[in-house]
């Protein structure tokens, strides 16, 4: 949310007590504990502007005061300028391998209570609506006495059409197949945010590093499912139908031994490289391997699984498809995640097999990052426009 605030009045339409009061309060959200006469002297402001900027936040409880400093020294003491985080919170819903989890946010993105549930394979339409509200509803009790609700934010792995607000395929759910967030609005009585989860995640690492915000950014998630999101020039690509970037069910494995895809088709890539496919193969030689991604991941870094012949075949397929990938879209970057890729080995491996897999020109301006498996950019991205548009409303100037 700091990388958001000091944008949120760029441009000439805002005035220049707007700007200035968005600038006080992302100092002190950012240095807690500094003073007014620190902000006058940080930003070359009149004090008598400093403190009518800081009374309002004060008014509106964006802010708080602390105790009163004894200097020592001759002068007015000063008084110490905390944010008050938690004067906003949303919810997060999202789907990891087999689980509906939920998250209660505050504004400086950290999780104040969470909530899962197991949802079946065979599960219909009003059961995913009910564990959703169900989850909702637990959340919202956990909400700080004094903080606003702002609303729920819900991303969905597969095919997502946001225009319809519709969840129209994902593979491991065929039951769910064009799910309407409809209902859910209506039984929370809440603002909706109705998100591709990859996309949510992408508009996140958007938000927090600006150099991603420029050229072309690949973020591939290799995981339970394989799947992408392309954004240029911070504008995230999506479609009507909702598929974009889903290689995980392009026919890359084909041949007389390909294998069929939980979506039907065979030779998908995730037949050969996804977690839901690997894993069965792993629990012959390690039987007691989880599921869930980030149980996974710590599992297979304790036993160093990834010279496993499994392991192995699966890296090459992944491979070939960031090849595609590049080959389509030339990103300047591509950022990486997922429980394998939390393998230093094989992150190596595979940076390594794009890089060589072109001409030097083609790759010498191409970066291959990576982030952790946990790093739940799919929380905070769905619920980032709500936290924006109340610091929007807030940060005005009267």
């Amino acid at each position: 949310m700091n990388a958001d605030l000091q944008q949120l009045f760029d441009g000439p339409s805002y005035r220049a007590k707007d700007k200035q009061k968005a600038k006080l309060f992302h100092a002190i959200r950012s240095t807690e504990g500094g003073t007014r006469k620190q902000l006058a002297d940080q930003f070359a402001l009149r004090r008598t502007t400093v403190s009518h900027l800081v009374q309002q936040l004060l008014d509106d409880d964006l802010v708080r005061e602390g105790e009163l400093r004894n200097s020592r020294r001759l002068g007015r003491p000063q008084i110490p300028l905390y944010p008050n985080f938690n004067r906003f919170t949303a919810l997060a819903l999202y789907f990891v391998s087999m689980e509906l989890k939920g998250a209660l946010l505050n504004s400086a993105d950290e999780v104040l209570a969470e909530r899962s549930v197991t949802l079946s394979e065979q599960s219909n339409h009003a059961q995913l609506t009910n564990r959703i509200v169900e989850t909702a509803h637990a959340l919202r009790q956990q909400v700080p006495p004094g903080s606003e609700l702002l609303g729920c934010g819900i991303t969905f792995p597969g095919y997502v059409d946001t225009y319809r607000r519709r969840w129209v395929f994902a593979a491991r759910w065929p039951g769910l197949r064009e799910f309407s967030a409809t209902q859910i609005e209506s039984r929370l009585n809440l603002p909706l945010a109705f998100r591709r989860s990859l996309d949510a995640e992408l508009d996140y690492l958007l938000g927090r590093y600006p150099e991603y915000r420029t050229g072309g950014t690949l973020l591939v998630h290799w995981g339970y499912g394989i799947g992408s999101s392309y954004a240029h020039d911070a504008h995230i690509i999506q479609t009507v139908a909702g598929g974009f970037g889903e290689i995980g069910h392009v026919a890359l494995c084909e041949g007389t031994n390909a294998a069929r895809c939980i979506c039907g088709r065979t030779g998908c890539l995730e037949t050969e490289a996804a977690l839901w496919a690997v894993l069965p193969r792993l629990r012959e030689s390690v039987p007691d391997l989880p599921h869930g991604e980030e149980e996974f991941s710590r599992a297979f870094l304790e036993r160093n699984l990834a010279e496993h012949p499994q392991v192995k075949h699966a890296v090459a397929a992944f491979t070939r498809a960031l090849v595609v990938l590049h080959t389509l879209f030339a990103p300047e970057r591509m950022v990486l995640y997922g429980p394998f890729i939390d393998s230093d080995e094989i992150y190596r491996t595979v940076a390594s097999g794009v890089y060589h897999a072109f001409p030097e020109n083609f790759t010498k301006l191409l970066t291959i990052e990576r982030i952790r498996t946990a790093f739940a950019g799919d929380l905070f991205g769905a619920t980032s426009g709500f936290f924006r548009d109340a610091y929007t409303r807030y940060l005005l100037a009267s």
